[in-house]
């Protein structure tokens, strides 16, 4: 007679297309040292198929995934509690497992805000491109940072107008070329928190016109370095920074998290370079 083995801790990531992904690639370097127990999968699927993928995370004893576009929203009707910035925005990037109980974080907005700390704090105006999850988390970066107006660039209006979040932090703007155009050139701070120009759609920025020389032009997307939205902004003289270090730092966040262990973020890049 055999004896079945334990679960054994599962982490991963869950979105609906992963190509463009580094993290399993960061996890996988990471792990070893960290957490050798630990395995990281990469969860591609159908919005249809997540409960399946929640109940197979309550049947381990410890774990966490990550979740990425298009469902930091989505996820948090699956959990059983919020803490911190998640409960706060109302989006979720990271997810806990313990003993079947689902908790939802928010690790993107500490990391976002401690990328831009610097250049960004008490700036007068910062236009952000989406609404989405992590939309929401750079707003309410730029909120902690001091910035004096906050302008979110929706393509339906209901996205912020509807949103208690985003309605009692920031105003909306068109998604549109003019009126993007008129508000970033009046803007410090550009922030792109959608996946225009993700790898494999390379060619594509959520706008072309409307940078400025000295401002800090900010793409959460980081695959491929650079994008057409930082190339744009960098051949005007912009400041341009990529998403890759906010991915290394809110990874870190995350698995300690879902571990308990601390490892400096920067051990999450080292595969990459």
């Amino acid at each position: 007679m055999s004896i079945q083995e334990p679960p054994r801790p599962l982490l991963g990531l869950l979105g609906r297309t992963l190509g463009h992904s580094y993290s399993k690639l960061m996890f996988d370097s990471v792990l070893p040292a960290a957490q050798e127990t630990h395995r990281f999968q990469l969860f591609e699927m159908q919005a249809q198929d997540i409960p399946r993928l929640v109940s197979d995370f309550r049947a381990v004893p410890l774990g966490g995934f990550s979740v990425t576009v298009p469902y930091k929203i989505e996820i948090v009707r699956h959990l059983d509690s919020l803490q911190g910035d998640a409960s706060v925005l109302g989006a979720v990037n990271s997810v806990s497992a313990r003993e079947g109980t689902l908790t939802g974080h928010n690790t993107d907005s500490a990391a976002f805000q401690a990328c831009i700390q610097e250049e960004a704090e008490g700036v007068s105006a910062a236009l952000v491109l989406g609404a989405g999850g992590a939309a929401k988390a750079a707003v309410l970066a730029l909120e902690r940072l001091n910035v004096g107006r906050i302008l979110v660039a929706a393509r339906r209006r209901e996205q912020v107008e509807e949103d208690p979040f985003l309605s009692s932090r920031a105003r909306h703007i068109p998604f549109e070329k003019e009126a993007l155009q008129e508000c970033a050139v009046s803007c410090e701070v550009l922030v792109n928190a959608t996946p225009v120009g993700m790898s494999p759609d390379d060619h594509s920025s959520p706008m072309n016109q409307g940078f400025n020389i000295g401002q800090l032009v900010y793409d959460m997307v980081y695959n491929p370095r650079p994008t057409r939205f930082l190339h744009l902004a960098a051949g005007i003289g912009a400041q341009a920074m990529d998403g890759l270090e906010m991915l290394a730092r809110q990874a870190a966040l995350s698995l300690e998290l879902w571990t308990g262990q601390k490892v400096d973020f920067r051990l999450f890049l080292e595969p990459l370079f």
